[in-house]
């Protein structure tokens, strides 16, 4: 009788295995698909409603743009967002933001659009990659500079901390909303040394290298104070590129730029009172202000959202919040706020 019990209990756990587990896991699955689904149609109808939207504009005209303010002027304004971590890569898109590259190619098609006489940023950002930010920011000058008339302006929602401050550094005006999150002005790079870890457990690594230098940063070799002394001598350098166009550009004293520029993070008012920003208020008062600056009031455009398999699937992702336990690649510069990693 025990034996049977035995092989009754053996039976159902066998069972339980790989039958009931292989079935919650495919229930599981079912209701994240389901919430996927749900989100594409939403999504699919906000899409729909989007394009059905209609004008006599000019610049409405233009090929996967959106009018969001109809003044009936034949130039506009192209706004366009800037958020999350600012990174630039060439791989294929996935749901994975890559920021970079898409601000770039908005800006681009702006600069060869003679209908677009300014650009509109909406940073909401902690910043990012060193190259990509420092490329925004030349695109955005790029775009003034190819036409006199042509203007850039600035609003920062939440948060506008280092390298996405870098880039709004390109802007005519920049207004902040009031409880905005600003400044972070520095440069950081990490990496990980894990020498301690492989020789407790028995581990030893071999490196044939052509010179003292070429692994620098090895993490299977204890830290060497050279190879930190070179990885600072780069981060000051591009630390004083970044402190030196906020001086030109903001027309700050560098001192007291310097004073600032060491990682801290302020409120609106207090960036105001820095010269960081020129004013505060939100989107409704900027359109204002921008009118008054440019002398007219002018329609104001941005890239309509694509109907595509790919963006019905991205949109539900972000739904479910995904987040990679680290969404900064290790030995590579940052103009970013730390914090926001977390």
């Amino acid at each position: 009788m025990i034996k049977n019990n035995n092989v009754l209990k053996s039976c159902l756990t066998v069972l339980a295995i790989y039958v009931f587990a292989p079935i919650t896991t495919l229930l599981v699955f079912a209701i994240i698909i389901g919430m996927m689904i749900s989100g594409a149609i939403k999504n699919s109808n906000e899409f729909k409603k989007t394009a059905a939207k209609s004008s006599t504009n000019v610049i409405s005209k233009i090929k996967g743009l959106e009018i969001i303010r109809d003044c009936g002027t034949a130039q506009g304004i192209l706004q366009i967002k800037i958020s999350d971590i600012i990174r630039y890569s060439e791989e294929p898109k996935s749901y994975f933001s890559d920021v970079g590259k898409s601000v770039i190619e908005k800006i681009d098609f702006a600069i060869a659009e003679e209908n677009i006489k300014a650009i509109l940023i909406i940073v909401d950002s902690p910043g990012g990659e060193v190259t990509a930010c420092d490329e925004i920011y030349n695109m955005l000058l790029r775009f003034k500079k190819s036409r006199a008339d042509r203007k850039v302006f600035a609003l920062f929602k939440s948060v506008a901390a280092s390298g996405a401050y870098y880039i709004a550094c390109a802007s005519d005006h920049i207004m902040s909303m009031p409880t905005a999150v600003i400044g972070s002005i520095g440069v950081r790079m990490s990496t990980f040394n894990v020498y301690n870890l492989i020789t407790n457990i028995g581990i030893s690594e071999v490196t044939v290298k052509s010179g003292n230098s070429k692994d620098l940063l090895n993490p299977f070799q204890p830290s060497r104070s050279n190879d930190l002394e070179i990885i600072q001598k780069i981060v000051d350098d591009m630390f004083t590129r970044f402190t030196k166009i906020v001086s030109n550009e903001r027309k700050i004293d560098l001192t007291n730029v310097l004073e600032i520029a060491d990682g801290r993070v302020m409120t609106a008012n207090d960036a105001l009172n820095c010269k960081l920003i020129d004013s505060i208020g939100y989107i409704g008062n900027y359109y204002d202000k921008i009118d008054e600056l440019l002398g007219e009031k002018l329609s104001v455009a941005q890239f309509a959202p694509k109907i595509t398999f790919s963006s019905i699937f991205e949109y539900s992702i972000s739904k479910l919040n995904l987040r990679l336990p680290f969404h900064t690649k290790p030995d590579v510069f940052y103009y970013l706020w730390s914090s926001s990693e977390l």
